[in-house]
């Protein structure tokens, strides 16, 4: 019976933390930024995809590496991958579209493939939010 209770109990808890509390290793890597540095970012990410009207969603960086999750007024959202100045270099290559919460270890393996150096815990907090987390915002 004591056992039963315990199971229950966590269960609440894993309910309730929703997927806030799944990945606590990505707000460490949320970008905190001025405003200059995010109209910086816009007008590279506007210049590289030769649109205009982006909106930065989120940013994550890890040591020299950057991964910017962006809205645009003309195509679906995209995550660019950045390795440098993140407000000068151009992005190394993109994720456009959905996943299932089953894929997420197979696009953290894309990433490392894709963006080759990337950290592995930022490709892994990449594939966590596309899969998990991108409502959080």
């Amino acid at each position: 019976m004591k056992i039963n209770i315990i199971v229950f109990f966590l269960f609440v808890i894993a309910m309730a933390c929703d997927t806030s509390c799944a990945s606590p290793y990505c707000e460490e890597m949320r970008g905190k930024f001025s405003d200059e540095q995010i109209d910086s970012l816009k007008i590279n990410v506007s210049r590289q995809l030769m649109i205009g009207g982006v909106t930065i969603i989120s940013l994550f960086k890890k040591q020299k590496w950057s991964v910017a999750y962006v809205e645009t007024d003309f195509a679906d959202d995209v995550f660019l991958f950045y390795h440098g100045d993140v407000y000068k270099d151009n992005f190394i290559t993109t994720w456009s579209g959905v996943a299932e919460i089953s894929e997420e270890h197979s696009i953290a393996k894309w990433a490392e493939d894709n963006a080759t150096g990337i950290p592995e815990d930022l490709a892994e907090c990449f594939a966590w939010y596309l899969t998990h987390g991108r409502n959080e915002n």
